[in-house]
């Protein structure tokens, strides 16, 4: 059932509470800073709305409300039709424009884990140069 089955695990549980705001961070992610993180939160607070990054469906802040409980009520009875993007698109989440796109990589072989080892350590070794002036 994929991520979805688990996002919905966490939502139907009945310590979520009503207004508060449920961070998903996918593991395969690693690039993601925590400012991108606190970014959809806040956004998610602020506004009362659920919110991903344009480019991809996660990770997603969804702001619990009566359209999102009414999903997840719904959720297995559809479950064979229905997916992140799909709940995202039923829920009216919010598409924000991340600040770096390479953050919203994805990890999952041998070959794209050496690819973000190689640009975090390209990364670091900028911002070395820049505080160093030396």
């Amino acid at each position: 059932m994929g991520p979805l089955a688990g996002i919905f695990s966490v939502l139907s549980q009945q310590k979520v509470v009503y207004g508060s705001s449920i961070l998903v961070m996918p593991v395969d992610m690693p690039l993601v800073s925590a400012l991108s993180l606190q970014r959809l939160l806040a956004f998610s607070q602020q506004t009362e709305q659920s919110c991903f990054f344009q480019s991809t469906w996660l990770p997603v802040c969804i702001y619990m409300n009566d359209t999102v409980k009414q999903q997840v009520r719904q959720f297995p009875d559809n479950y064979d039709r229905c997916s992140v993007r799909q709940f995202l698109l039923k829920i009216a989440a919010s598409p924000l424009q991340p600040e770096d796109e390479t953050q919203l990589t994805n990890c999952n072989s041998p070959e794209q884990w050496d690819a973000v080892l190689t640009r975090r350590t390209f990364a670091k070794t900028i911002v070395t140069i820049q505080v160093d002036p030396d």
